[in-house]
């Protein structure tokens, strides 16, 4: 980790990643039809994929 990152204190940091989490909910629905779309998963995997990656933020 180098540059402004580096530089925030964790809380901070914390607040962006649930931020981030946030917009990924938030577009679930068109993130999961892209997945779809791009690498042909079907549609209950993207879902949990889509879902996956905001819990893990």
């Amino acid at each position: 980790m180098n540059g402004a990152w580096r530089k925030l204190d964790p809380t901070a940091r914390a607040h962006i990643l649930h931020e981030i989490a946030r917009r990924i909910r938030k577009r679930a629905a068109l993130s999961t039809q892209i997945e779809t779309i791009d690498v042909g998963k079907p549609l209950s995997q993207a879902e949990r994929d889509v879902g996956r990656a905001a819990r893990l933020l």
